[in-house]
Parts: C-alpha cells; sequence; structure tokens
C-alpha cells in the first residue's frame, strides 16, 4: 500500500488497509536547542504519544494502533527557543501494518 504522499498532506502516513499498524518517531536533536516538543498524532486530534527534549537528547516514540481505512498518523513537533543552526539533527517517522 502507498501509505505516504510527498505532494498532498505529507506529514501523514495513511492506512489503505485496515489493520493494526506500529507507528513510530525517532528524534535527535543538538545541544543549541533549548526544548523540542513531539507528538504522534492520530486523525489530526486525537494525541497518542507526546515528549519534550532538552539539548543533546534522542528520543523514541512508539506505539500500537487499530487504524480503519483512510485513518492516519502524523508527526507534529514545535521547537522552543534554537540557538544554534544544527538543532534538529534528525528524525525518522514510519508506520507499518502488522496485523488484522
Amino acid at each position: 500500500d502507498n501509505i505516504h504522499s510527498t505532494t498532498v498532506n505529507p506529514s501523514r502516513l495513511t492506512a489503505k488497509t485496515a489493520g493494526y499498524y506500529r507507528i513510530y518517531l525517532d528524534i535527535i536533536i543538538g545541544s543549541s536547542l533549548s526544548a523540542w516538543a513531539a507528538q504522534l498524532r492520530l486523525n489530526g486530534t486525537t494525541m497518542i504519544r507526546d515528549i519534550t527534549l532538552y539539548g543533546d537528547q534522542f528520543s523514541h516514540l512508539e506505539t500500537v494502533r487499530y487504524l480503519a481505512v483512510n485513518e492516519y498518523a502524523e508527526a507534529v513537533w514545535n521547537s522552543g527557543v534554537d540557538t544554534g543552526a544544527n538543532a534538529l539533527t534528525s528524525t525518522r517517522f514510519g508506520m507499518y501494518r502488522i496485523g488484522n
């Protein structure tokens, strides 16, 4: 299934087949950032995981959820005070179906 569009809602991963999905977000931030908040959301409004990071940290958010056809997961983040050029150094957001 093609769960991601780079042109329409690129922050979303949309279930094309109903079932249980592993949904994850990895974030690495640099030491120049004072705070960074990240959330995993379902269908734009339901927050399912969140975290706030403070300079030079790695975090992994993960959950398993049942998604119906066309429901979607979304990664949302925003920074606090960025005092350097390399605040957000890496992100990886994904999901895959693990069962019916």
